[in-house]
């Protein structure tokens, strides 16, 4: 079973998290225009005919579902659930297994964010003020980079070939997009070149958010640049 490994300690992400800080601080300073104007170099995929270097894979025991569109902040591209599985036999009653991930108030979303960004040497810079932006919006409330945990690079390449990662959870999210779920695990990968590929795990359940056995494990592999 593959594991998501986050990069550093404590330490070192705090030391990572405030020079980030410093930086956004000193390019809203030097910059502010680029920053202001920063959502027109990424936008998510707008109709069916626009399309993104990015290939999905359901895993098993899930499938695709059509994903509502009305009420949400984000359209979503692509999204799946895990598979109810048939009730098993007791002696006096049928019943659902517990210990399985199929879950009918697990959700799994992807959101696709087209373009570049401003440069290649300030995808990463922009990539993060993006995420931040789009993380409050579908949270319902303000998150910053200390609610993060930066994905490494081997890691997020082995799993989608993407250049940058990060990781949120959030406890109890108030927005439209998470309408019906009590608790969210955001994903953000970039590519440069190509864009941007959020991954919304939205569940009513902690297992399938945190079991090594749940909706959010098993699906690790769901997309790739």
């Amino acid at each position: 079973m593959m594991k998501t490994r986050f990069s550093g300690n404590f330490a070192s992400s705090l030391k990572r998290i405030t020079a980030t800080c410093l930086l956004l601080c000193f390019a809203a300073a030097s910059g502010f225009s680029e920053i202001i104007s920063f959502g027109t170099n990424f936008r998510h995929l707008q109709n069916g005919l626009e399309t993104m270097k990015v290939s999905f894979l359901i895993p098993d025991a899930f499938e695709y579902i059509a994903v509502p569109q009305k009420g949400t902040e984000l359209y979503i591209k692509f999204a799946l659930r895990p598979k109810a599985k048939p009730s098993e036999m007791s002696t006096t009653r049928s019943f659902k297994s517990t210990n399985s991930l199929s879950d009918e108030h697990t959700e799994v979303r992807h959101c696709l964010f087209l373009d570049k960004g401003t440069t290649a040497q300030s995808f990463d810079r922009e990539f993060i003020v993006f995420m931040l932006n789009c993380a409050s919006l579908v949270s319902g409330r303000e998150l910053t980079l200390a609610d993060f945990s930066a994905i490494s690079k081997a890691e997020v390449s082995k799993t989608c070939k993407a250049d940058i990662g990060y990781i949120c959870y959030v406890a109890n999210p108030h927005s439209r997009f998470a309408s019906g779920y009590s608790q969210m695990m955001l994903e953000f990968y970039g590519k440069q070149g190509t864009g941007i590929v959020m991954r919304a795990t939205v569940s009513n359940t902690s297992k399938a958010l945190t079991s090594s056995t749940g909706a959010f494990m098993k699906a690790r592999r769901t997309f790739s640049f």
